[in-house]
């Protein structure tokens, strides 16, 4: 059976900001499944109705920040109810110990939530397939108080169990992108899998764009989820022909023009042909790579209204014009058009409307 339990403590403190680097293994060194049920997380956030057109009216939040007590606890609590077969409905742990105490160890901002499940395959179907469809659980990945989070996932005792904990932390320090994971989480030679970022600009301004940096290649990545600083991104690209640890890091840039890059430092890592792989690397692929810049505006001479602009065609290829009309570089004479090749953008939506695969207790 696929079993899913969610709590929330409501109070409000203030605690200090995080400290930066992002990103990186950080105290908590978050595994593949961790960094992976993060992300996913970010990703419903954004766009609520993205998987399910039954939650369209569902508004979008933003992507939460990895925090780095968070992440202890609900890894704390993943092996404990691994290792020791419990799954307690009131979120205690094993010995007993109260949800509020045993984060509280770890965490000491309020408010906090937590979900936990144990069944599913991956932290996709976690967040989607299951978690997704029980009120009290959705309410807590969709609440608009938290801003930060840390996954579970056992380690040292197998088993598939997942822990989303939840705070609400004032004078967080915020990292642009908050989460990236790449699927599936390992590759044979030559795969081409999906690198996903999630992004979140406390301005309410949309990226100019994200860069994939794969070993030594610069990827422009797609958009993928969410709109107004509320965004996901993403590219298929291959991992090589060689069993090793494929090295990816992202460089987004801003509205205002900051540059960005996720981790701070270093790189992440795909375990390619078996490779055993640190999720993090020291080591950076390659020094750095310009993010693409969209320098046009509406849909061409006399496009006006919602039709028009970068958003209006949406498809393999799009293309997206631009004209001057009268300025100094063409009086007098006709229209100039400038048209750009941007990679298609994809909205994976799948309206099923149908009943969850997972049953929940």
């Amino acid at each position: 059976m696929v079993r899913s339990m969610s709590l929330l403590v409501a109070l409000s403190v203030s605690a200090p900001a995080l400290a930066f680097g992002y990103g990186e293994a950080g105290a908590a060194k978050q595994s593949l499944p961790e960094r992976a049920l993060h992300f996913h997380t970010d990703r419903l956030r954004v766009d609520p109705g993205a998987a399910d057109s039954t939650f369209d009216d569902l508004p979008a939040v933003r992507p939460l920040i990895l925090a780095d007590e968070l992440a202890a606890a609900a890894r704390f609590y993943a092996e404990d109810m691994a290792a020791n077969g419990c799954f307690p409905a009131d979120h205690s742990s094993c010995d007993g110990t109260s949800f509020s105490a045993r984060v509280g160890s770890f965490y000491s901002s309020l408010p906090i939530g937590e979900n936990i499940a144990r069944g599913q395959p991956t932290a996709e179907v976690a967040v989607f397939d299951s978690w997704l469809y029980s009120d009290g659980h959705r309410a807590n990945m969709l609440d608009a108080d938290w801003n930060e989070i840390g996954t579970g996932h056992p380690v040292e005792t197998p088993d598939d169990v997942w822990v989303q904990d939840f705070g609400g932390r004032a004078g967080s320090e915020e990292p642009i992108i908050t989460s990236a994971i790449h699927a599936p989480l390992l590759a044979a030679p030559d795969d081409v899998i999906t690198f996903f970022a999630a992004a979140y600009d406390p301005d309410g301004a949309s990226l100019r764009g994200v860069t994939l940096v794969a070993e030594d290649a610069c990827h422009f990545m797609d958009p993928d989820l969410g709109s107004d600083g509320m965004e996901t991104w993403a590219f298929d690209a291959a991992v090589g022909a060689e069993q090793g640890c494929f090295k990816y890091w992202f460089a987004a840039l801003r509205e205002n023009g900051e540059e960005v890059a996720y981790p701070t430092e270093g790189s992440l890592q795909v375990p390619v042909g078996g490779a055993t792989c640190e999720p993090w690397t020291s080591e950076r692929t390659r020094a750095a790579c310009a993010p693409p810049t969209f320098t046009g505006s509406g849909a061409g001479c006399g496009g006006s209204g919602a039709g028009y602009g970068p958003d209006a065609n949406i498809g393999g290829n799009a293309e997206y014009g631009t004209c001057a009309v009268g300025t100094s570089a063409n009086r007098g004479s006709a229209a100039t058009l400038l048209l750009a090749l941007f990679a298609g953008l994809r909205r994976r939506r799948q309206a099923s409307g149908g009943s969850p695969r997972s049953s929940l207790t």
